[in-house]
């Protein structure tokens, strides 16, 4: 599907979201963009964000202004 390399994808953001990636000096508005290392698995898409090592799980969007929605955030397992 996806392979990994930089995308700059429209993203929608929850709360959380913005709450962990503010507590890494990233500060986002809830429809934003988003640029990292796109990859795809069996439980959905993960943006990886190379500048703050984080990842951020993200669903489909089907409609609206956006591509995808960031629904939570985890640590790189590398």
């Amino acid at each position: 599907m996806f392979c990994e390399q930089q995308r700059t994808l429209s993203v929608r953001t929850n709360s959380r979201v913005r709450q962990a990636l503010a507590r890494r000096d990233i500060y986002v508005e809830e429809f934003d963009y988003l640029t990292g290392e796109l990859t795809t698995n069996s439980k959905g898409f993960v943006l990886y964000l190379p500048d703050c090592d984080l990842n951020v799980f993200l669903r489909r969007a089907t409609t609206g202004r956006c591509s995808f929605y960031a629904i939570g955030t985890g640590q790189s397992v590398f």
